[in-house]
């Protein structure tokens, strides 16, 4: 699994991406999530890591932090190995070949949401998720982060979103 921990503040999103996560079952193309949790970061060790992680440039963030959370919402989630499709863009290892699979498994899970009433709403390269068992094994692709999904009939965005995703994986940008 992973964790993925947001502040206090976001705890409305983690809630709502959880409930979203296992409200309408499992697909195979849907990211599964298992628990939540709330983590009381007292002694620091979560703040010490993501300092570090910041530090060494393991971590990255377009805001530069100086101040940490001391409580974090926890999510806990199936661990994608091969990152997302926008590490594979940056990358530039996305083949052509495989833009019509990830396109076609991504079509899969977003049918499923809609047949059970629910829109995505942030379809993108970062939120289509990549993993593999081995080398040679067929490649899993799941949509995940559902933080902005609702309950609703209004696909639109959906749509206009899978649309501008398989654009940017076309060219590459």
């Amino acid at each position: 699994v992973v964790v993925k921990m947001m502040g206090l503040r976001w705890a409305h999103v983690a809630i709502k991406e959880y409930q979203q996560g296992t409200a309408f079952g499992k697909h195979p193309n849907v990211v599964e999530y298992e628990e939540v949790m709330i983590h009381a970061d007292d002694d620091q060790s979560v703040q010490k890591m993501l300092k570090m992680g910041y530090e060494t440039g393991k971590l990255k963030s377009r805001v530069k932090r100086s101040k940490f959370p001391d409580r974090y919402l926890c999510l806990t989630q199936e661990f994608m190995n091969q990152g997302t499709v926008q590490d594979w863009l940056d990358g530039e290892i996305l083949s052509k070949g495989a833009v019509v699979m990830v396109m076609q498994r991504v079509a899969s899970a977003l049918a499923n949401m809609h047949a059970n009433g629910v829109t995505h709403n942030d379809i993108k390269p970062e939120n289509v998720m990549l993993h593999q068992e081995d080398e040679g094994s067929e490649m899993i692709v799941k949509l995940g982060d559902l933080g902005c999904s609702t309950k609703s009939d209004d696909t639109s965005a959906d749509f206009w979103q899978y649309g501008m995703t398989a654009f940017c994986m076309i060219l590459g940008e």
